[in-house]
């Protein structure tokens, strides 16, 4: 790689979605491999003008030429993130502060009122809204499930599409291109995660279902769950989602 590539490449970066304000960091090193704050490490190459970060089940492409304060980055379902390298951040400037006036203090101070009493956070929610989310699909491999501002799908990159999909007792003939599926459409909205543990239980399968991230503040409230079935063919799957 080209020297003065590797020298502008390699450090700490913040990648950031407009769109929402998620960000995260993701520091290169020089022998190819990479960490991040939100979907642990991976390995990262030079591929057609584009610096590609290869995690588990995605990628990310920084385009070339990086531009330290503002790279444009392809990232997942080919959202348009910008890449900021943090050491070319130039300093705050040191604000001017004038010097505090002399004020007579009274003979008799009042003392202060107390503090306001802060009002609880309460996360808006639907009372309709759904919580609970019973996915029926017959499985050959492995496959994804990913949910993010309200929206699911599916991803089945490396194996055959997931088939019979039913959502909710809702036939899902859902249309894949390149392993990741459309979005599905809720009859009704889903409650928010915020501040909210997901369980994922399997009530039939002969494979496993685990959580792979937790919806939280640092992935944009993304939950993804794996669905795995390691027997030969294809096997069905019962997940009940709860929240």
């Amino acid at each position: 790689m080209d020297m003065e590539l590797a020298k502008e490449l390699v450090g700490e970066w913040k990648v950031r979605w407009p769109k929402n304000g998620w960000e995260a960091t993701r520091t290169i090193n020089k022998d190819g491999t990479f960490t991040s704050s939100d979907a642990g490490p991976g390995t990262w190459s030079v591929v057609d003008q584009t610096i590609v970060l290869k995690f588990r089940n995605y990628e990310e492409r920084f385009e070339l030429p990086l531009k330290p304060q503002g790279t444009k980055v392809v990232g997942w379902k080919k959202r348009e993130l910008v890449g900021t390298k943090l050491d070319s951040l130039p300093p705050a400037p040191k604000a001017d502060i004038p010097p505090v006036p002399k004020v007579a203090q009274p003979a008799t101070p009042k003392p202060a009122p107390p503090p306001a009493t802060p009002k609880p956070f309460v996360a808006e929610a639907t009372a309709t809204g759904i919580h609970r989310i019973d996915f029926k699909a017959r499985i050959d491999s492995v496959a994804w499930i990913v949910i993010q501002d309200g929206k699911m799908f599916l991803d089945s990159r490396g194996s055959a599409p997931a088939e019979r999909i039913t959502v909710n007792g809702r036939k899902w003939t859902a249309a894949f291109n390149n392993g990741i599926s459309e979005d599905f459409k809720f009859g009704s909205p889903l409650m928010p995660f915020n501040g909210k543990t997901v369980s994922a239980k399997l009530t039939k399968s002969r494979g496993s279902a685990n959580i792979l991230e937790q919806p939280a503040e640092a992935n944009g409230l993304k939950l993804v769950i794996k669905l795995e079935d390691r027997a030969s063919g294809a096997g069905d799957f019962d997940l009940v989602i709860t929240w």
